[in-house]
């Protein structure tokens, strides 16, 4: 198929046959990085040295377009059951971590997509009073809006703005 022009996409059938293209190429691409990626991992594991896969996996995140998730890439990247790299924050690249080259386990690599990979979140601890300060502000600002199907009970409200006073009064 010629490129997807505004212009070609005329009728039922061209805009069917655009999708096809599309959705073949997407597929095609994800693979693509994946056969790299593992491609990257079977170098190292035979050579033992971290610095060429590390510039070769921060040069394809750096380089795919916006469109591909390259936060699943980095997760898989970074994920100490693949390739066990670490994310530089300050500047979004991978860097080496503890895993080597030779106990890579090129099975589970291979068989664990990049597209599909997903860290769990990490869970960050609760604070109580600083919720509920949050929550009745977030809510005192809708109910001043009084945006339609919205249901405020005023004297609910009032007693929950009595407990956050009180508990910023003993902050303070």
């Amino acid at each position: 198929m010629p490129k997807i022009d505004f212009k070609t996409l005329k009728g039922e059938a061209a805009i069917d046959e655009a999708i096809e293209n599309v959705t073949g190429r997407s597929n095609t691409l994800q693979l693509d990085v994946h056969l790299i990626l593992v491609a990257v991992a079977a170098d190292w594991a035979a050579g033992n040295d971290v610095r060429i896969p590390l510039r070769q996996v921060n040069k394809l995140i750096a380089e795919l377009g916006d469109g591909v998730r390259k936060n699943a890439l980095i997760q898989w990247a970074c994920s100490a059951k693949l390739l066990g790299f670490v994310l530089n924050e300050d500047d979004k690249t991978v860097v080496g971590g503890k895993v080597k080259g030779a106990d890579l386990d090129m099975r589970h690599i291979a068989n664990t997509q990049w597209w599909t990979f997903r860290e769990p979140p990490i869970k960050k601890p609760m604070n109580f009073v600083d919720e509920l300060i949050a929550f009745y502000e977030k809510a005192a600002t809708r109910s001043a809006k009084g945006k339609k199907g919205d249901v405020f009970d005023p004297e609910a409200m009032a007693n929950v703005a009595n407990i956050v006073t009180a508990i910023k009064a003993k902050a303070a």
